[in-house]
């Protein structure tokens, strides 16, 4: 019979293990020539709103001074770290590595901890930006393994990322723009990988009527094919669609018929 403890672990207890934890991250920042700072818990709130937008602002704890000026508690250090950098010596533009360690603060609406200790690493003024991302993500993984943890999850918010594997991958021009444009919408984002694989098919079955326009608009210069497109869509009486001109609306015609010849079907239209 296994016996399971289910006494509440004291707070005390949960404070100490949580800063030893911290300690042995910093350790690790620290021996990578990272220099600690503290910044300031109370914040200007324009900060964190011009950055990150007025969704931010509900999980925010805000506050007005005596003065009028809007101040809020910390919801992260990596802001404060980059206001450190500019108000610093580093603000000329020069490298500068920090680490930090302290409470922010975000309200939850699932009830959950509103304060949590962040621990971090910050890197400034690279010339080798990809290689100082790529030791800063190592000396992450080093640090959370100190702490003691052996199973956790790496996100990357550098876009830039995003569109480096988009290049890498051997598809056409118009499906590479496609997928980079519409990386923020994950329902349509997820349509155009279906269809990257073959598997959305061709929902309206007029796939065959239009190949002989497709073949028709390849054989002629794109110049000319756009007048074309454009003149047929008028004599028509169609109108934009879904907010797009009449030229746009042509320029689609144009990038489905130069994927004609690809093994990739063309990306579809939106």
């Amino acid at each position: 019979m296994t016996q399971t403890d289910t006494t509440p672990v004291p707070p005390a207890r949960v404070s100490a293990a949580r800063n030893a934890a911290a300690l042995k991250a910093r350790d690790v920042f620290g021996r990578a020539a990272c220099a600690p700072i503290e910044p300031a818990i109370l914040q200007p709130a324009e900060l964190f709103l011009d950055r990150s937008g007025e969704d931010i602002r509900r999980r925010l704890y805000l506050f007005n001074d005596p003065g009028g000026a809007e101040l809020c508690l910390r919801p992260d250090l990596t802001i404060p770290a980059c206001r450190h950098y500019l108000d610093s010596a580093g603000s000329n533009g020069g490298p500068a590595r920090y680490t930090y360690c302290g409470l922010a603060f975000r309200y939850r609406e699932d009830g959950g901890p509103s304060e949590f200790l962040q621990t971090g690493a910050e890197f400034f003024g690279h010339e080798d930006r990809a290689g100082a991302d790529a030791e800063a993500v190592g000396l992450c993984i080093e640090a959370v393994r100190a702490a003691g943890l052996e199973r956790f999850e790496i996100e990357l918010g550098d876009l830039a990322l995003f569109d480096a594997l988009i290049d890498a991958l051997d598809i056409p021009s118009a499906w590479a723009a496609r997928l980079k444009r519409h990386f923020w919408r994950p329902d349509y984002f997820r349509e155009l990988l279906r269809g990257l694989n073959g598997k959305s098919g061709d929902k309206d079955g007029g796939a065959s009527a239009r190949e002989g326009l497709f073949a028709a608009l390849s054989a002629v210069e794109p110049e000319r094919a756009r007048v074309l497109i454009e003149d047929v869509l008028e004599l028509a009486g169609i109108a934009p669609v879904g907010g797009r001109s009449v030229a746009e609306i042509s320029e689609r015609f144009l990038e489905q018929a130069a994927e004609r010849a690809s093994a990739l079907p063309p990306p579809p239209s939106n």
